[in-house]
């Protein structure tokens, strides 16, 4: 059952009709709050997770066991391997101690074998240099692809991981359309030859891929903002805490390639947003204020600061949102936007000012799987473990 359909059919509830249900006892109902406010919490909605997971405590106190209990039951059936040990199929892999461009070198030699001898491979008739440009093409058209294609075997990650061009391909997708300052293109010279700029990354595309930050296009940035408010005691109450409530809103933006870019304030969650979060969002979104889009421009420094120029909800304003483009781990690269100053900029006096973040939460990047039919498919994948 989805999340949509689940909170319906709980909504309404109530005691006397949860003790009366034909089918469900108590404690089922009572497993169904406690996974609404699981998937509630994973969403950053803390308050109506707070209120789920009550609602199943007073059902049952030992909720939280039963959960865990019916989560174990849908895992993988276990394997004992030959010495009688059992293995539940899952392996912690510690990845900081592959020593990635060593492991790359020594598929230097390796040949393509069929599993099949009676069924010969294509792939092996034909000559490295081919086999790169099929890379390339997969690189420029369908960039997981490309990924899960050359981790299909030893040769492959060679010749895909290995070598220079398919990194070099990336790079002239991704770069030549990030929008700079104009100071930017003179001091650091953006617009020249990109062999000139990626020498200052020891001439390696792959180094400048990871080291040089740059915006992603193939979806949203999305940051979660939970914090508490009090409330003010009733009169005559003499009860000795404030009463608080947690709130919870959601900040998304989304950049093009042509300078321009998109930015919305709202309660609604990304399941809610991500689908209609598009070019035509007048469109698909609706007329109320929690879904009003505002569009504006950005650019960016070499080392990954961006500037934003909005228009917002007072029009004599222009608000200006200046980030930081941050990796999100060792294995997500330039993943995150850490916010460096939100202000605005009067229109008609020029006076500017500033607004206060300490509120604000970073901004996580979130790939879009399903693309408008109005729009170009940007080709930009992380790259996790490379």
């Amino acid at each position: 059952m989805s999340d949509g359909s689940l909170e319906e059919s709980l909504k309404h509830l109530t005691l006397e009709s949860i003790q009366q249900h034909p089918t469900k006892t108590k404690e089922d109902i009572a497993l169904e709050f406690f996974e609404l406010g699981s998937n509630k919490e994973q969403a950053g909605s803390l308050s109506e997770a707070i209120d789920y997971y009550r609602k199943a405590y007073k059902l049952d106190e030992k909720v939280d066991l039963r959960y865990r209990e019916n989560l174990v039951k849908n895992l993988p059936v276990p394997e004992k391997r030959k010495d009688g040990s059992v293995h539940n199929g899952f392996t912690k892999l510690d990845l900081s101690k592959i020593k990635v461009k060593p492991l790359l070198e020594s598929f230097h030699d390796a040949v393509l074998h069929p599993i099949d001898e009676d069924k010969p491979l294509w792939l092996e008739i034909l000559p490295d240099e081919v086999i790169i440009n099929i890379l390339e093409i997969l690189v420029g058209s369908d960039t997981p692809s490309w990924f899960n294609f050359a981790m299909s075997c030893r040769k492959l990650a060679w010749l895909g991981f290995g070598q220079a061009a398919c990194w070099r391909r990336l790079c002239m997708l991704v770069y030549p359309k990030q929008v700079y300052d104009d100071s930017e293109r003179v001091l650091n010279g953006v617009t020249a030859d990109q062999w000139q700029m990626v020498q200052v990354w020891d001439h390696s595309w792959h180094k400048m891929l990871s080291e040089r930050p740059f915006i992603k296009f193939t979806g949203l940035y999305i940051s979660v903002v939970n914090y508490q408010r009090e409330g003010g005691r009733a009169e005559f109450s003499n009860q000795w805490n404030l009463p608080f409530r947690m709130i919870t809103y959601y900040r998304y933006y989304r950049f093009f390639p042509d300078g321009s870019c998109q930015k919305l304030l709202t309660i609604m969650q990304p399941q809610e947003v991500v689908p209609r979060f598009y070019r035509n969002w007048r469109q698909l979104f609706g007329t109320s204020e929690w879904e009003r889009v505002y569009e504006g421009t950005w650019s960016m420094t070499i080392d990954g600061h961006v500037r934003c120029c909005c228009k917002g909800p007072v029009p004599m304003y222009t608000f200006v949102d200046e980030l930081q483009i941050v990796n999100g781990g060792k294995y997500a690269r330039h993943h995150k936007l850490n916010w460096k100053r939100m202000g605005f900029v009067n229109k008609e006096t020029l006076d500017e000012g500033d607004l206060d973040t300490s509120n604000e939460r970073s901004f996580a990047f979130s790939r879009v799987k399903s693309y408008s039919e109005h729009e170009t498919r940007d080709v930009i994948e992380d790259i996790h473990s490379i």
